[in-house]
C-alpha cells in the first residue's frame, strides 16, 4: 500500500494572512509541520512516502477553495492508495499521534481519526482514509456544497457514521488536554506558538509541548 501525507496549506487565511509562511524559532510555520511528518519513525511504515504540500495554485483548474478536489488530483498524481491528512496550521503537531492513527487505519478501516472525539488539543488532528473513500467524496459531494468541498472529509465522516465505512478514533494518552489550542489561525495563536517554541521542547512529543507550555510565560498570558 503507497501511503501518502498531504499537507494543507492556504496563503490567504482572512484572519492571520500568509500564516503557514509566519516565522517561528527562525522557520515558517509550514517547516516545522514538514519536519514533524517527516520525522524517522513515520517513514519506517512500509510503504509511506514523504510529505507533500499541497498549495492551491498547484491545481490552477480547479477553484480555489475545492480542497477535496485538490486533494484528489494529488493523490491521484502521487499514485496514493491511502491519504493521511494534516494541516498547515499545526506546528506543534505530534508525529506520534499521527503514527497511532496510522496504526490503526492499517487494522483494516476505511477512515481514522483522533479529532472524531476531542480527546487531543487542537492543533494535533490527523485523518487517514482511503483514496476510494476520497474518489468517493469528491464524486458524490456537489459544487453546491462548498463546505463539503472545503473542508474535504466531512462526506466521509458522515458516511462512515452511517455505517458506508469503517472507522475508528484514536484517543490522546493523556487526558485532561482537550481544551487545549495549540493550532494557529489568529495572531494570538501564533503567539503562542512562538512562545512554546521559544522555550524549547525537548522533542516533537505531545508530553514536551505541554512541558514546555508550562514552563513557558505564555500559560499564564492565555489562562
Amino acid at each position: 500500500m503507497r501511503i501518502g501525507c498531504i499537507i494543507q496549506a492556504r496563503l490567504n487565511s482572512t484572519r492571520l494572512p500568509n500564516k503557514v509562511n509566519a516565522d517561528i524559532g527562525g522557520w515558517p510555520m509550514i517547516k516545522h509541520v514538514t519536519q514533524r511528518m517527516e520525522r524517522r519513525r513515520m517513514a519506517k511504515v512500509e510503504g509511506l512516502v514523504p510529505g507533500v504540500v499541497a498549495w492551491a495554485h498547484d491545481y490552477p483548474e480547479l477553484n480555489e477553495n475545492d480542497v477535496l478536489g485538490r486533494y484528489t488530483l494529488c493523490a491521484r498524481r502521487n499514485a496514493l492508495d491511502a491519504i493521511m491528512r494534516v494541516t498547515g496550521d499545526c506546528p506543534l503537531i505530534d508525529p506520534e499521534a499521527c503514527q497511532r492513527v496510522l496504526e490503526r487505519f492499517l487494522l483494516g478501516f476505511d477512515y481514522c481519526a483522533n479529532d472524531l472525539v476531542a480527546t487531543y488539543p487542537d492543533g494535533l488532528g490527523c485523518e487517514v482514509f482511503t483514496r476510494e473513500a476520497l474518489e468517493y467524496a469528491n464524486l458524490h459531494v456537489s459544487d453546491n456544497n462548498p463546505a463539503d468541498r472545503e473542508h474535504v472529509t466531512p462526506f466521509i465522516i458522515r458516511g462512515a457514521r452511517k455505517g458506508q465505512f469503517m472507522y475508528s478514533n484514536v484517543r490522546c494518552p493523556i487526558v485532561g488536554v482537550e481544551a487545549l489550542k495549540f493550532s494557529v489561525d489568529t495572531q494570538e495563536d501564533l503567539d503562542r506558538a512562538r512562545a512554546i517554541d521559544a522555550a524549547g521542547p525537548a522533542d516533537f512529543s505531545l508530553a514536551a509541548t505541554l512541558e514546555a507550555y508550562e514552563r513557558s510565560k505564555v500559560k499564564k498570558m492565555f489562562e
